[in-house]
Parts: structure tokens; C-alpha cells; sequence
């Protein structure tokens, strides 16, 4: 079990993620093990918006992403949803 030490400062050098899929693209996460390279994947039913906890920066992320899933860039957005220094 991670110390509550580590697991803070885990959180603090981490950002979550938001893909919004387009065109009603959807994707299960669970059939692409590569994803799990890029981060933790937040478990729910929603394919469509998919949710990262990770410390890979954007450009990196979204290139990675792209190369997992067969998805351009030009069908999917990619924003952060909370981090703690808010710069991504």
C-alpha cells in the first residue's frame, strides 16, 4: 500500500485528462492495453469521454494516444480537468 506521502505527491505531479471523442467515436479502454502505458484510466461506462490521471505532458499525450488508438487528432479533444498547478 502506497504511504499517504507518496500518494501525494503523486497527485501533485499528475493532471487528469479528458478525451472527448467526436463523431460519436467510442472506445473501450480495456481493449487497447497499450492506453495503460499513458497513465491510470478512471473506470465508467462512458466511451466517448474517456479519463486519464497522468504526468505526461499534452503534445506527448495526445501523440501517444493517437498511435494507440488509430485516432487523428481531428477526432478528439484533449483538456485538463483538475491538476494542482494548473499549467499543462
Amino acid at each position: 500500500m502506497k504511504s499517504l506521502k507518496k500518494e501525494i505527491s503523486d497527485s501533485i505531479n499528475e493532471v487528469t485528462v479528458v478525451f472527448a471523442l467526436k463523431n460519436n467515436y467510442k472506445i473501450d479502454v480495456a481493449k487497447y492495453p497499450l492506453l495503460k502505458e499513458l497513465g491510470s484510466w478512471v473506470n465508467t461506462k462512458d466511451q466517448t469521454n474517456l479519463y486519464l490521471r497522468t504526468k505526461l505532458d499534452k503534445p506527448t499525450l495526445v501523440k501517444k494516444f493517437s498511435e494507440i488508438t488509430g485516432l487523428s487528432n481531428e477526432q478528439f479533444d484533449t483538456g485538463a480537468v483538475s491538476s494542482i498547478n494548473s499549467v499543462w
